[in-house]
């Protein structure tokens, strides 16, 4: 038996503007930042300048925060692609810092890293322009962290943190 196919141009014409514009939407909307399940969270796409310094906090690229309350560890790793050049040296990576005031304060005012989560690359010896970092397991102590961005390579990154919350 053989399905029925007749449809109207007026219904044909509605299934094509539908989808049109749901694709339309797809294209055209910002990505966001932070995107996950409840669990699952990852930071995707971050530009990040060459000769940024860990220790430079003025220059530290702030690709956004991270909410812990509820989890008791974090599993996070971190990577991307470098935009020239393959860099010969250098390290690049993120820092995870508690969104408290007096950290921050340490941090903008003292140049202290408190109570630090990082994760980081050596592109020593690197033969691509992709890089992955180790996974990296830490104990969360905060309800929420701020991430920082640094880049010590002589080379821009589009750089990627891909973190999963644990209630272990």
């Amino acid at each position: 038996m053989r399905a029925n196919r007749t449809s109207s141009p007026v219904s044909t014409l509605a299934c094509l503007t539908l989808s049109l514009s749901a694709c339309v939407a797809f294209l055209v909307a910002p990505p966001a930042l932070a995107q996950g399940s409840s669990w699952f969270v990852s930071f995707e796409g971050v530009e990040v300048a060459p000769n940024i310094p860990r220790n430079s906090v003025t220059q530290l690229i702030d690709a956004g925060s991270i909410e812990t309350d509820g989890f008791s560890e974090l599993v996070f790793s971190f990577g991307g692609e470098f935009k020239g050049s393959i860099p010969g040296s250098g390290m690049i990576g993120a820092i995870l810092l508690p969104d408290e005031e007096l950290v921050d304060y340490l941090l903008r005012n003292e140049g202290h890293f408190a109570f630090p989560l990082e994760v980081k690359f050596s592109v020593q010896g690197l033969r691509t322009h992709v890089f992955l970092s180790e996974q990296q397991t830490a104990k969360i102590g905060f309800p929420r962290y701020r991430i920082y961005l640094y880049n010590e390579t002589g080379t821009a990154a589009s750089v990627s943190l891909f973190v999963y919350r644990n209630r272990r």
